[in-house]
């Protein structure tokens, strides 16, 4: 049973990998259109057809309420139509970061990489946890930083989902205004200081969540990132030092854990039934699936 088990994992495997080959061909050839660019008040925006790409990852049927699919995402038309505008360029982007970082007096490096973990840098939404923009404010049924952003920086609400200027904007103020509240500013002249605001900024459900996801963007700040957006350009956060941040993240609290799998020692163990991931599985595997869960952040879709 276990070897016939073994072996079907590993052929659904090789089939697999084959199909993601085959599908990262599709997809390279989906991207490769022409990109326009259009300068608007000095800041460089771009442009693509990317009806095909999004109809390919996303899926080309449209949500009506007659339908009975649980995967139809009623908002996903409006997440390919964020994708299909005009959108500003990574010259630019830094720019916003920069002006943004400035005016708040958040650190830019942080900005940036909030905005690399949450959307690679895409003035998009809604996600799958109903966050927009660059920087993924949310606005759902247990947090609101879209609107207290928009209340921070008077602007609209509408503004900052379509504007990715004022996106960023938004968030390095909701930032700093949970970071400077009761402490003394000098307290957030280093980087791992700003962990706690960070945390709350991520808009997710509980404090594990949003605990495991500020350590997402200092880990990753840590590594430096390397990442390529569907506008054809690349975008590259600089490493941080090892003595940095490095001591802060281990260290960092996370709330209580079960028992970790023997078999995966990452496994979300709090979270899913261990028949996901144990080695007494005592059936075999007849059905292999790859789900697509929608737009946004893994801690996000949980």
């Amino acid at each position: 049973m276990k070897i016939k088990s073994y072996l079907y994992c590993v052929l659904m495997l090789i089939i697999n990998n084959h199909l993601y080959a085959q599908e990262n061909i599709l997809i390279k050839n989906l991207l490769s259109r022409p990109v326009s660019v259009n300068v608007i008040n000095g800041d460089t925006f771009l442009q693509k057809d990317l009806t095909d790409y999004l109809n390919f990852t996303l899926g080309d049927m449209h949500f009506n309420s007659e339908n009975n699919f649980s995967d139809i995402n009623p908002d996903v038309d409006i997440v390919k139509s964020y994708f299909i505008r005009p959108h500003p360029n990574i010259s630019t982007l830094k720019k916003y970061f920069k002006e943004a970082a400035n005016e708040f007096q958040v650190p830019i490096s942080l900005l940036m990489i909030i905005g690399q973990v949450e959307s690679n840098w895409t003035q998009i939404g809604p996600t799958i946890d109903q966050g927009w923009g660059v920087m993924h404010l949310v606005q759902n049924s247990y947090c609101n930083t879209l609107k207290d952003a928009s209340l921070l920086i008077g602007v609209p609400e509408q503004e900052l989902k379509d504007n990715a200027f004022q996106n960023i904007r938004g968030a390095a103020a909701l930032i700093a205004n949970y970071s400077y509240r009761g402490k003394k500013k000098e307290k957030l002249k280093k980087l791992e200081n700003w962990f706690p605001a960070l945390a709350k900024f991520s808009g997710l459900i509980n404090e594990d969540l949003r605990n495991r996801q500020a350590k997402n963007y200092y880990e990753n700040l840590y590594l430096g990132v390397k990442s390529n957006t569907v506008w054809d350009e690349e975008i590259v956060i600089e490493a941080k030092k090892k003595s940095d941040i490095n001591n802060f993240i281990i260290s960092s609290p996370t709330s209580p854990q079960t028992i970790q799998s023997a078999d995966y020692d990452g496994a979300l163990t709090d979270l899913a039934s261990d028949c996901n991931y144990s080695a007494s599985r005592n059936h075999i595997i007849d059905t292999w699936v790859n789900h697509w869960i929608g737009t946004g952040t893994y801690l996000g879709s949980i």
